[in-house]
């Protein structure tokens, strides 16, 4: 997709069912889905369904734990204000600026550009004799660098003691991990061109036990080396963001919310530049949001996806507010098709019904007769 996209999309059929919501991933600037709830909110566009990515598993928990969207809306508001006022910690000389979020944010940071420094960097000769050396078996553990007991704490604050309600189904995206060390060199493969990674998996939150659930949240945010795997129901999974890298097909779940009926769906990226691409679903309704302009919109820029600079996360808030606002109008011309064709479809087959159970009862009649 070309960086001049307008901030929506749509692609049109005759599917039928609830309004599902993806939210991809993308760290930091997860904060511009605060913004796009906020919006579908104050203009009473329902959300039936919900699937995220790395922060977009974060957040979509977040949504699903709510007792209400308006309630759902308002937490992530009051999530993204709170990281934002955190002050950055300065560590050693004071010249490398981290945010006191970094560990919750890196965990859910799909980073672009990142994959292709790194390829450069493993076709060098330099890096082919490390190969050699056996130094790249630095990448072979699982273990991560950094603990996740942050990121727990969040999932605590607002996950509910007895689990995910109902209210929401809530699909996560998880990576099937083959250890850290092969996952990394499958991306690095990828974003060369050279093959792809494996796709990613998707669970239902809701389905799972409570402890399970947790799981997910983590697993869908372990980003390779700074976090751990997690181990659900036998299998080892990792972040959620890696599958399918050359298409996104794990960054962008749209998936699970058209599996499971779900025919109208709300799509949102956190660059403009996804390659994801709507056409590969030609019978669902999909309507993608996309960051319009500069800010959000440019690639590459590895500090925003970590959130260095606590100014910006108000801005994506804001630009996520926004960016919906100019698209709301054709989510509410689609729902709104879909339900009066919904509706004059049911009158038509209550017709039907009518008329033939009168044509039942004439003949009944006559051979009474």
């Amino acid at each position: 997709m070309s960086s001049d996209l307008h901030a929506c999309g749509t692609g049109t059929s005759d599917g039928q069912g609830g309004v599902g919501l993806v939210l991809s991933g993308g760290g930091a600037k997860g904060a511009y889905h605060a913004g796009v709830l906020r919006a579908l909110n104050d203009m009473a566009v329902p959300v039936g369904a919900i699937s995220g990515a790395s922060i977009g598993a974060l957040n979509g928990a977040i949504v699903a734990a709510a007792p209400s969207q308006t309630a759902a809306a308002d937490h992530l508001q009051e999530l993204w204000t709170e990281l934002a006022n955190i002050p950055p910690l300065h560590i050693g000389t004071g010249l490398l600026r981290v945010p006191a979020y970094f560990v919750v944010l890196a965990a859910f940071g799909q980073i672009p550009g990142v994959a292709g420094w790194m390829g450069s960097i493993m076709r060098s000769p330099a890096f082919k004799r490390l190969l050699a050396t056996g130094a790249a078996t630095l990448t072979s553990t699982d273990e991560g660098i950094l603990s996740n007991k942050p990121i727990q704490k969040l999932i605590d604050k607002y996950l509910p003691d007895g689990g995910l309600p109902n209210r929401l189904p809530l699909y996560v995206s998880l990576y099937p991990t083959e250890g850290v060390g092969q996952d990394l060199l499958r991306i690095i493969g990828a974003s060369a061109g050279m093959g792809n990674t494996r796709d990613s998996e998707f669970l239902h939150v809701q389905s799972l036990p409570l402890a399970e659930q947790k799981k997910a949240l983590l697993a869908s945010a372990a980003l390779p080396i700074l976090y751990a795997p997690e181990e659900i129901g036998g299998k080892r999974y990792s972040d959620g963001g890696q599958g399918g890298w050359r298409t996104t097909q794990g960054n962008t779940p749209i998936t699970p919310l058209l599996e499971a009926g779900y025919q109208n769906v709300v799509v949102t990226h956190l660059e403009d530049g996804s390659f994801w691409n709507r056409h590969r679903f030609p019978n669902a309704t999909v309507i993608e949001i996309r960051p319009a302009g500069n800010g959000i919109a440019r690639k590459g820029a590895v500090r925003d996806v970590l959130g260095f600079d606590n100014q910006l996360i108000p801005s994506w808030m804001e630009q996520g507010y926004e960016d919906t606002m100019g698209c709301i109008g054709r989510i509410k011309d689609t729902l709104e098709a879909h339900a009066e064709l919904a509706t004059a479809t049911q009158a038509v087959d209550r017709s039907f019904a009518k008329t033939g159970q009168q044509e039942l009862e004439n003949a009944m009649r006559r051979l009474d007769g």
